[in-house]
């Protein structure tokens, strides 16, 4: 009897990307792409050749030399596409999820926490004695008081902005995903340099979004941190063929104004 055979290996993909902040912030086709990426990096130290230089280089463990191109075909999705991986790839970076290295010859690309999501042994439930137990419960209970239960309801979605994950999905279904994060990133910001303390930093984004409408200002969310954070609420640009036809109107008003205050020329000798 021959036993089926997996060939390729395998990656370990914990359960807690389920309560994953980057997995969370991601949509669909972002996950698929980064799980394909996890799935590219080297599960153990191996030689690379540079035909460039000639050489062998080092590719380290949960590393991989690849290009924007290779991941596209990788994957052969029609809903993956080139400008997709690059936003991608400059979020994950952001989220310190991995490390980008671009030389003149290739990408390298690093998933960071890969040894410890990638071996099996820090999946194993350490058990904890009962005298060591109560005195850490305690410790806990007095140090949270009366508002324990709501700190740890709270998770940190950016950088010293915390909030539940329900003020959350409120946030990203009237303000929607993107949105959500550009007022995050500017209240984590304000929070480290100011030094402020706001009792609730959903209420508080949420009254920026408030005070941004009233003014008349559209936030544009974009990856491109040199575009311009916010558009003014300003008339649509005239297109080409309106502006032809604004000046053809201006003449004709013209024409007939000049023809209205015409001054007769006075006769010979009047």
């Amino acid at each position: 009897m021959v036993e089926e055979y997996i060939e390729d290996g395998f990656v370990l993909l914990s359960r807690k990307i389920f309560s994953s902040k980057t997995f969370f912030s991601l949509n669909a086709v972002q996950k698929l792409i980064t799980i394909y990426l996890i799935l590219m990096a080297n599960h153990k130290d191996s030689e690379w050749w540079d035909n460039y230089k000639k050489e062998f280089v080092t590719i380290k463990r949960g590393s991989f030399v690849t290009s924007v191109d290779s991941i596209k075909n990788k994957i052969k999705d029609k809903w993956v596409t080139t400008q997709k991986i690059r936003t991608l790839l400059k979020i994950l970076k952001k989220m310190q999820f991995l490390t980008i290295e671009t030389t003149s010859h290739y990408t390298l690309v690093t998933i960071l926490k890969y040894n410890l999501y990638q071996d099996g042994d820090n999946y194993i439930t350490k058990k904890i004695t009962k005298p060591q137990q109560s005195p850490n419960k305690a410790l806990t209970t007095n140090k949270n008081g009366k508002n324990g239960k709501n700190d740890k309801e709270k998770r940190e979605y950016a950088p010293t902005v915390f909030m539940t994950e329900d003020e959350y999905q409120k946030l990203v279904t009237e303000l929607g995903d993107p949105l959500t994060k550009e007022y995050m990133k500017d209240l984590s910001l304000y929070l480290q340099s100011k030094g402020k303390r706001y009792k609730s930093h959903y209420a508080t984004i949420l009254a920026w979004h408030r005070k941004d409408e009233k003014e008349g200002k559209v936030r544009k969310p974009s990856d491109d941190e040199n575009q311009p954070k916010y558009i003014s609420k300003k008339e649509p640009k005239l297109t080409e063929e309106q502006i032809e036809r604004n000046k053809v109107k201006i003449k004709e008003l013209g024409n007939i104004l000049k023809g209205k205050f015409d001054i007769p020329i006075k006769a010979k000798g009047g």
